[in-house]
């Protein structure tokens, strides 16, 4: 539904683009990131965007981040909200569960984008 990261000054935070370019988040200090998730999109008529997003850190720092991620329970519907009219194709309603689901299930494409570690490879 929604994600609050309050990232570290290392750094690594990355946000996709509509076009598939990655971009990375610059370290504001005392500032909070929020990323509106698929759940909101839909409850809202997509008038919010949800926004993929990823950690790619430097190799030779360790990195922290403190993280709260807002998730509706797994049956809960998710379709738009009673007078918010879609204002594109409407996704078709489906629990929160099965979103849950399939965006875990998209996770292999990204991290075969990412340069291979001692420890991935």
């Amino acid at each position: 539904m929604i994600t609050v990261l309050l990232p570290g000054a290392v750094g690594g935070l990355q946000v996709e683009t509509p076009e598939g370019e990655w971009l990375d988040i610059p370290h504001r200090e005392g500032r909070l990131v929020v990323n509106i998730g698929n759940e909101t999109a839909v409850w809202s008529g997509d008038r919010f965007a949800s926004t993929m997003y990823r950690v790619h850190p430097p190799r030779e720092r360790d990195r922290y981040s403190i993280g709260y991620f807002a998730v509706p329970a797994f049956d809960t519907v998710i379709e738009p909200l009673p007078g918010l009219a879609a204002t594109g194709d409407a996704a078709p309603a489906r629990r929160a569960g099965e979103d849950l689901a399939e965006f875990i299930a998209g996770f292999d494409r990204y991290m075969e984008e990412l340069p291979a570690s001692p420890s991935r490879s």
